[in-house]
């Protein structure tokens, strides 16, 4: 475990948030919000050590035969919010993302307020995008 996953993990403890160790540089965090209920992050540490760490959630909504309106309304969340990335995987599924340089003496709290971010956007960004994916 580096120094970085210990410094974050460290913080979701004294913050009684819940992880769990996916691999020697993944953590799985359970998020909950308002309109999207229990989606998993994933917190992905650089495996050399680099304080590089990436975040990451898929399946919030699938645009499976409808994928052009799947671009256009990632397209629209992309112009709405500036901390993440929202594209289709080669399943039509809506993946949710972002990455980020982390220090030392930061990195906890930089990555816990970059997780609570990435939640929060997921969970506003929810019912626009599952509206779309009902529509005809």
């Amino acid at each position: 475990m580096s120094d970085f996953i210990k410094l974050f993990t460290d913080k979701l403890e004294e913050q009684e948030i819940w992880y769990t160790a996916i691999d020697k540089n993944i953590i799985k965090v359970n998020m909950s919000g308002e309109n999207k209920k229990d989606f998993p992050v994933y917190v992905v540490f650089d495996s050399e050590g680099l304080p590089i760490v990436q975040f990451k959630c898929w399946d919030i909504v699938s645009f499976t035969g409808k994928e052009a309106l799947g671009i256009v309304m990632c397209n629209s969340m992309n112009k709405l919010y500036r901390w993440v990335r929202f594209y289709l995987d080669d399943t039509a599924s809506v993946i949710v993302d972002t990455d980020t340089y982390v220090e030392e003496n930061t990195c906890g709290e930089a990555c816990l307020n970059l997780l609570q971010k990435m939640a929060s956007i997921i969970d506003d960004a929810y019912p626009a995008l599952a509206c779309a994916v009902l529509k005809k």
